[in-house]
């Protein structure tokens, strides 16, 4: 079992809670670029196509989506280092766990509804 004594216990719960609200700060910021970040990733991924998207290239899409944000979002941070690795991954996840049905809707909208 891990020993940790009191002053190691209060550090590492004052990280934990910085990490959380950094991520909890960015989560209106989130919600405002992701359409916008929707639009550019899916005109990116036709290459100049006027045909849409293959439903097979919605992982490429998400992926993308999220990635493109919170690598966005994490530049702009004024964080360096491990911090900003940090910071990303954790809007990594949150992108694809609290808007994937989003981004989903969006593409398969998109992908579905071509107006040709």
């Amino acid at each position: 079992m891990l020993n940790l004594d009191l002053d190691t216990k209060c550090n590492m719960k004052i990280i934990i809670t910085e990490n959380q609200y950094r991520l909890l700060r960015r989560q209106s910021e989130i919600a405002n670029q992701i359409a916008p970040t929707m639009d550019l990733t899916y005109e990116w991924l036709q290459n100049g196509q006027t045909y849409p998207l293959n439903r097979r290239e919605y992982d490429a899409f998400i992926s993308t989506v999220a990635m493109k944000l919170a690598n966005q979002i994490a530049n702009e941070s004024g964080i360096h280092g491990d911090e900003k690795v940090t910071l990303r991954n954790q809007m990594l996840h949150y992108i694809k766990n609290n808007h994937g049905s989003e981004i989903r809707d969006y593409f398969f909208d998109r992908v579905d509804n071509f107006k040709k």
